[in-house]
């Protein structure tokens, strides 16, 4: 069995317990999947590896559906101390962003924003550039 190679993330707080409960029943993420495509849902091995991780958002009928999978309750998914882990992660990772002076993630454009991004025309933007039809219209007076 491969081991983690990202840390848990903070988009949901299922995530660990689903593995703690899957592996208790040994059962393996394929063999869940399957499971899953047996009531209809089809959900990739990288998306069930990203919820497990804690990598991506829990929508709420994958909530029900796993807990079914697992022939668990809904509330055994739910762990108070799983909670009180991602709340940690959470507080350290905002306070993260705050020492570094970030508040956040950062824009696309970096530090410089959209103004200061050219424009895929360069400098003189789309004022500058000429069309097909500027250029068809200069030959056509050329040749009267």
């Amino acid at each position: 069995m491969r081991q983690r190679i990202i840390g848990l993330g903070d988009k949901n707080i299922i995530g660990a317990k689903i593995v703690k409960i899957r592996k208790e029943q040994e059962i393996t993420q394929a063999e869940l999947l399957k499971r899953f495509q047996l009531k209809g849902v089809n959900i990739s091995h990288a998306s069930l590896s990203k919820l497990e991780g804690q990598q991506r958002h829990a929508q709420d009928y994958e909530v029900v559906l796993i807990a079914k999978c697992l022939e668990v309750p809904v509330t055994d998914l739910f762990d108070e101390q799983l909670f009180k882990d991602w709340v940690k992660r959470c507080a350290a990772k905002s306070e993260k962003a705050s020492k570094e002076g970030k508040g956040g993630k950062k824009s696309k454009e970096g530090k410089a924003g959209k103004a200061g991004k050219k424009s895929k025309e360069g400098k003189a933007g789309k004022a500058g550039k000429k069309s097909k039809m500027d250029k068809e219209n200069k030959k056509g007076s050329k040749l009267s």
